[in-house]
């Protein structure tokens, strides 16, 4: 079973869970791909947290990012992330339903963008010193 996770973005729930193998394994070619120019500042950020190096390589990054790559990013974790509207009622974010609730609010995308690749451990070396 994949794992997930349940995190909680400005006033929303939501339940991440893990890309399949085959997928996660192209997001994360491409992941790595734009984070190569901010990976090669790590050596310079040895006594920081995981976060701050996480947030180190990304602005180092930004750059890289593509209007294709953030696209198959939203898509390939939209797949495998529910909307927690109440006990019952749970929404998949792909489509309709992640242009509808992402509308105007990108910061909250932003941030769930980041605890996707989280969930999807493609970024667990950044937690070593």
């Amino acid at each position: 079973m994949r794992p997930s996770v349940t995190v909680r973005i400005q006033d929303n729930d939501y339940k991440l869970t893990a890309l399949d193998a085959v997928t996660g394994r192209r997001i994360y070619l491409r992941l790595v791909k734009i984070l190569a120019p901010g990976l090669a500042k790590l050596p310079t950020l040895k006594d920081a947290d995981s976060t701050d190096k996480l947030l180190a390589v990304v602005v180092g990054s930004l750059d890289q990012i593509d209007e294709a790559t953030l696209d198959a990013f939203c898509d390939a974790f939209g797949q495998c992330t529910e909307l927690i509207v109440d006990d019952k009622t749970r929404v998949t974010l792909s489509g309709p339903a992640f242009g509808e609730h992402f509308c105007g609010r990108y910061a909250a995308m932003t941030q769930w963008l980041l605890e996707s690749i989280k969930v999807n451990k493609f970024i667990d070396f950044l937690a070593t010193k």
